[in-house]
């Protein structure tokens, strides 16, 4: 399809932003750009090509970087404070691929060696020295109900708040040696904790140990200055997990279906365990003749103890469909919340609750207008669109009338204005003629 009609001002912005200032206070340093627009506020990852270091050459590791487009402003976050009066550099070696720092037309910030930053960390007002905590938090008490165990910090200030991955070092396991898998961690700054997820709920009674070995790298517990937690071996877990009162698996109540959308209601006299499913969870969709529907993902309400299943395809009204439960060999699995295991359930007849059709015409592109970077098909349709989320380029690929393709690094869905908005790698100059094609997916998602 040939784009005649594009509304890309004539006053194309081709100028890269250009650093303006650099400031620094305590952990966090300010780079401000000068820019006609607005900054590109997609995320930035690890460092984003920014290093930090004193004149002398030591390094201060960069452990993230955050975009304000609007204010034209780049925030990093610092491995440690910086002291007041401490003379610090800022280099930026622009990466070789996205994301990177650029302005919203898609024109890249240039590479710069080192730039002067303004240190405003505040002197002491007091006889406390300017570099006011160089302590970094101890641990000092563990505590565990359930499948969370909450680990509280002796810590002067607050804890770093970012975000850790997979089990951030900790391991917990029983005095005789079995394991019980941490997957995942969560930092309170304030309250000084970190509570983690377990594999399993540990039981009333039962006797735990828990272990943190400190990363090599970053994302490590430490505080808000930057002192990192020591490593510790077994430490001794208070267990407030209550007597079993609950022992009872829950049980598969209904099965409905609407449209794409199964859901799956148990019986049960507390709450499933809220913990992520994967993939088809261990259900299958089929019609009773035999004919498959893929199960695409499944989501838990712990507290209204559903499961609702994504389908690969769209039920329609009046058709009958059967769903089945084989019980997963290991977790993540529907049980409850005090780790009953559902059990396996053979064909289990599902009420259909899919409107009667009444629209089975597809959306038909009409217009496609692209302005920058942003490109926007707009559908004929008479409802709405799917809003579903696509991935990648979506099927969308766009080029010169030449051939030179423009990548399509992202596609987003309005489903009520009924348009596909898709992001370009670049900026389409003014009066540039471009073509965009459209080859439909072989599986969901798709327009």
């Amino acid at each position: 399809m040939t784009i005649n009609t594009h509304d890309t001002p004539a006053a194309t912005d081709n100028t890269p932003p250009v650093i303006s200032t650099a400031t620094v206070t305590g952990n966090r340093m300010v780079l401000t750009y000068t820019e006609a627009n607005h900054l590109d506020g997609t995320a930035l990852a690890g460092d984003a090509g920014f290093t930090v270091r004193s004149p002398g050459g030591a390094a201060i590791t960069v452990t993230g970087a955050v975009v304000d487009a609007t204010a034209k402003t780049v925030t990093l976050t610092l491995s440690r404070a910086v002291a007041h009066g401490e003379a610090v550099l800022v280099k930026y070696t622009k990466p070789a691929s996205d994301p990177m720092v650029q302005d919203a037309a898609g024109n890249d910030a240039a590479s710069f060696d080192d730039q002067a930053v303004t240190n405003n960390t505040p002197a002491a007002t007091d006889n406390t020295p300017a570099v006011t905590d160089n302590t970094p938090p101890v641990i000092s008490t563990a505590t565990v109900n359930g499948n969370r165990m909450v680990i509280t910090y002796t810590e002067a200030n607050s804890l770093d708040g970012a975000a850790l991955p997979g089990d951030a070092g900790f391991t917990v396991r029983s005095p005789n040696g079995a394991a019980i898998t941490v997957t995942g961690a969560v930092v309170d700054a304030t309250a000084k904790t970190v509570t983690l997820t377990l594999s399993r709920a540990v039981a009333h009674g039962e006797a735990v140990l828990v272990k943190y070995t400190k990363p090599a790298s970053e994302h490590v517990v430490q505080d808000a200055a930057g002192n990192d937690a020591a490593s510790f071996d077994d430490q001794a877990v208070t267990n407030n997990t209550p007597a079993v009162t609950d022992n009872t698996p829950p049980v598969i109540s209904t099965a409905t279906v609407t449209g794409n959308r199964m859901v799956i209601t148990y019986t049960e006299a507390n709450n499933l365990d809220g913990t992520a499913l994967t993939g088809d969870a261990g259900f299958t969709v089929r019609s009773p003749n035999g004919a498959a529907i893929t199960v695409t993902g499944a989501v838990v309400d712990a507290t209204a103890k559903t499961v609702t299943l994504t389908l690969s395809r769209a039920v329609a009204h009046g058709e009958a469909v059967l769903v089945k439960y084989t019980k997963p060999a290991s977790d993540p699995m529907v049980q409850d919340a005090t780790g009953n295991d559902a059990a396996s359930f053979d064909d289990q007849a599902v009420t259909n609750n899919t409107p009667a059709v009444t629209d089975a015409t597809p959306p038909v592109i009409s217009t496609a207008v692209v302005n920058g970077n942003r490109m926007v098909l707009t559908y004929t349709e008479a409802n709405n669109l799917d809003g579903t989320a696509l991935t990648g380029d979506a099927g969308f690929t766009v080029r010169s009338p030449g051939g030179a393709a423009i990548t399509v690094t992202g596609a987003v869905v309005d489903a009520t204005a009924k348009t596909v908005t898709l992001t370009l790698s670049r900026a389409v100059a003014h009066g540039e003629a471009v073509l965009v094609k459209y080859t439909k997916p072989a599986s969901d998602p798709m327009v």
